[in-house]
């Protein structure tokens, strides 16, 4: 019986047979496929070739452009560059996985399993576009399932397991660590997310934004420039924009800043606090507490409290503090439960209201009705029932 790939005709005009068993180049152009059912289209100096001694899977196509290249070795196949110029799908470790990723095209993008990762996999990675993207895994064992870059230029996602993070476009973003599935940068330059386990984060633009940390998951920075959140559990932050914004410590999650600048939320365990906006404000410990906005305001180890505005306020408390200053100037509320409306107030006791002066515009004349400990106008003279 005769040889099935023998009886395979020479294709003829514009393309030829290259080294490669069942493998197709044009006649022109300088293109070679080295590796089993490989093809080159068009272009100019496109290669596929075959690293080490193991037959790859094969199945690789260049679609033109030039310089472009595709390294295959054991287990490599299904890839595609679509055009461009110096674009690399590689694969030098014997050991490794690299199938079905795509470079549709732009300037030197690259996807590579680096040469030191024994049994690394790069599978379905995408890169749309742009020039000097790259789609990587560099430690034994690393996994990249699903990444992709759309576009841009100088973005990377690497890491030991990044599969399905996304970089939209934007220029020199980041998306490394350990653990940085499903993590997402938008667009912007110089944005990073990385850590053990900063996977399902999203950074939806502006630049120098930080998310990372032992376990930073599920954290969002809207925008803006410098903000940043880490620590060791700050799951599901949230900085919408603002500049220098930061959320950090060890137990601050489901904490959010709207915007503003210089604003922080830190400490040991700080979750479920708010600053909505203003500068140099800050949450220090505490639970479930509130600042609006104003400026060099400041809430330590309070739970349940909130400065609404002003500058310069100070609350103090502990667990189940429930302490408020509603506004003013130069206020500290060191009392449980107490609440201050005013300015350079410092309060002395527990479960009391504090203001400078107190005006009250309509009183009742007469007491019927009222409940004990009310106050009414007796013909000028203020009673308490």
């Amino acid at each position: 019986m005769a040889d099935i790939k023998q009886s395979i005709p020479t294709p003829v005009g514009i393309f030829k047979r290259s080294t490669g068993e069942c493998s197709i180049v044009p006649v022109v152009g300088n293109n070679i496929v080295e590796t089993k059912c490989g093809t080159i289209s068009g272009g100019y100096d496109n290669c596929i070739v075959q690293s080490g001694t193991n037959q790859s899977y094969g199945s690789d196509v260049i679609s033109g452009g030039s310089n472009n290249q595709i390294n295959s070795s054991y287990a490599t196949g299904g890839n595609v560059v679509s055009g461009g110029y110096c674009n690399t799908i590689k694969n030098e470790n014997t050991d490794g996985y690299s199938y079905n990723n795509t470079i549709s095209g732009g300037y030197g993008n690259y996807v590579f399993a680096d040469t030191a990762a024994s049994n690394s996999c790069i599978v379905n990675g995408t890169i749309g576009g742009g020039y000097c993207n790259s789609i990587n895994v560099y430690e034994p064992g690393d996994m990249s399932c699903g990444a992709t870059v759309s576009g841009g230029g100088c973005n990377y996602i690497y890491g030991a397991k990044s599969s399905y993070a996304t970089i939209s476009g934007g220029y020199c973003n980041y998306i490394y660590g350990a653990e940085s599935k499903n993590a997402t940068i938008s667009g912007g330059y110089y944005n990073k997310i990385f850590g053990d386990a900063s996977y399902e984060s999203t950074i939806g633009g502006g630049y120098c934004n930080r998310i990372y940390g032992d376990a930073s998951n599920t954290n969002v920075i809207g925008g803006g420039g410098d903000n940043r959140i880490y620590g060791g559990y700050t799951a599901s932050a949230v900085i919408a924009g603002g500049k220098a914004n930061c959320i950090s410590g060890d137990l601050s999650y489901h904490t959010l800043i709207g915007g503003g600048y210089n604003n922080q939320i830190t400490g040991n365990y700080a979750p479920r606090n708010i600053i909505v906006g203003g500068s140099y404000n800050s949450i220090d410990n505490g639970n479930t507490s509130l600042i609006g906005g104003g400026i060099y305001n400041a809430i330590n180890g309070a739970y349940h409290s909130g400065i609404m505005s002003g500058k310069c306020n100070v609350i103090n408390g502990g667990y189940g503090s429930v302490q408020t200053i509603l506004g003013g100037y130069n206020n500290i509320n060191n009392s449980y439960e107490s609440h201050v409306l005013g300015s350079n107030i410092t309060t002395d006791r527990t479960c009391t209201a504090f203001v400078n002066n107190l005006s009250i515009k309509s009183i009742p004349t007469a007491s019927t009705g009222l409940p004990s400990g009310a106050v009414w106008n007796n013909a000028g003279v203020l009673n308490i029932v």
